[in-house]
């Protein structure tokens, strides 16, 4: 989570889209006073470079009663934690088929603690579980969540971040398909003084070592998880599971 008071944007930051990297991208353009929701020393171990960013004086996000923020903390608490108007401030965030977007999470989260597990059949297993345990939410998320305004229903979707009060609040979401173009457009959208541009290597990649198609990991009840839980990201973004 960026909130730069500098340049009046905030950057909602959902999971397995790159949104480290983009945030890497961003820090320079940050001045005194703009808010990070972790140290430049976290960002910098993430990305092998101790020292790499120029020292600010960078806010840190108040504790409240809404919890604590980190950086994929959504829109609703903001919020309502701060008294600045959402108006007032360009809203970013990004998306990814939800289909591939899952599968990166489950090696990311769960397979990279069994490297033995390398069978197809034993991964399409252990994917489809994972999946299945996602697919709903405690009763303490959901009424954290009616209580920020945040209408929260499974742990796969991501639109909650950018949602408040059933509308999404995003004025540009970048797609992790056409990351670098976006990336350029939504510089150009902040106004900043040079191009916006990613680093060389992706921040947190490689957790995903077998090259099979995300599709290959779904079966027919897996890929109907998806497509229920994700239904509203699939319709706004126009993204399908032959993509």
């Amino acid at each position: 989570m960026i909130v730069s008071h500098s340049r009046k944007f905030i950057f909602v930051r959902p999971k397995k889209i790159a949104t480290t990297s983009v945030t890497a991208a961003l820090v320079p353009f940050l001045k005194d006073g703009d808010m990070l929701s972790e140290s430049l020393e976290e960002l910098e171990e993430e990305m092998g470079k101790p020292g790499y960013f120029e020292r600010k004086k960078l806010k840190k996000f108040r504790k409240s009663i809404f919890g604590n923020v980190h950086r994929h903390t959504q829109l609703s608490k903001i919020y309502w934690m701060y008294p600045f108007s959402l108006g007032d401030y360009f809203v970013f965030t990004g998306t990814r088929n939800p289909w591939d977007r899952a599968v990166s999470d489950y090696f990311f989260f769960d397979h990279q603690y069994y490297p033995d597990r390398t069978d197809i059949d034993d991964i399409r297993a252990a994917f489809k579980k994972y999946i299945m345990k996602l697919r709903h939410l405690g009763w303490d998320r959901k009424i954290g969540g009616f209580l920020t305004g945040n209408m929260r229903t499974n742990h796969l979707a991501q639109d909650y971040l950018y949602t408040f009060l059933g509308k999404t609040r995003a004025d540009f979401v970048f797609k992790y398909e056409t990351l670098d173009d976006d990336i350029l457009e939504l510089g150009k959208r902040l106004g900043l003084e040079k191009p916006l541009t990613l680093p060389k290597n992706r921040i947190k990649g490689g957790y995903r070592p077998d090259t099979r198609h995300w599709r290959d990991y779904y079966d027919d009840e897996s890929r109907e998880i998806i497509a229920r839980c994700c239904r509203k990201e699939i319709e706004l973004y126009g993204y399908s599971f032959e993509d």
